[in-house]
């Protein structure tokens, strides 16, 4: 994560593959759904440093890939708040 930008703008840089320059469309609309999906108590415009640490982790945990090939965690849960240990 980066501080001193949004979660909309994470959501942005994560799913940005095809272009060098940002597409702000519907950014906003797509983190909400992020929000939603992952229980994060936040919204899009929130800057990422102003999450709680179990926010943070569950904002993390939604960079990974739905259906990933191999997925390698030591200690996955460890440190995780309990609603954050249901996505791993």
């Amino acid at each position: 994560m980066i501080s001193g930008i949004t979660i909309a703008e994470h959501y942005v840089l994560q799913h940005n593959e095809k272009n060098f320059f940002l597409r702000r469309t519907n950014a906003d609309e797509r983190a909400g759904k992020i929000i939603e999906n992952f229980h994060i108590k936040g919204v899009p415009q929130l800057p990422v440093e102003y999450l709680s640490g179990g926010n943070q982790q569950r904002l993390l945990l939604s960079f990974l890939p739905v259906d990933p090939t191999i997925l390698l965690l030591e200690n996955p849960t460890r440190g995780l708040d309990v609603e954050s240990v249901h996505w791993t």
